[in-house]
């Protein structure tokens, strides 16, 4: 059984330490500071399950399989000349 635990990657870290202070006053209350997650975590949550939803009914599709296969294909492609890339990088 998975857990769903929103809020606690690094990036939403990085999104509180540099993007929220800058909402904050000195005299404003922890109640704002409180709300403003809670209305981050509402946007996280709703997108990721819209997102979700919407890839889950593409993949059930004839036309959703294609474009899995396709994006797998070229997912695939955009790693190997990275590989090849770095493979045959100079040394500095």
């Amino acid at each position: 059984m998975s857990r769903i635990v929103l809020g606690f990657t690094p990036k939403a870290g990085a999104i509180f330490a540099t993007i929220l202070p800058q909402f904050i006053l000195p005299g404003d209350s922890l109640w704002r500071l409180l709300l403003m997650l809670c209305a981050y975590e509402a946007i996280l949550f709703t997108w990721l399950h819209l997102y979700g939803y919407l890839l889950s009914r593409a993949g059930q599709s004839r036309f959703g399989r294609r474009i899995q296969v396709w994006l797998q294909g070229v997912t695939g492609g955009v790693l190997l000349a990275l590989g090849a890339k770095l493979a045959f990088e100079q040394k500095v």
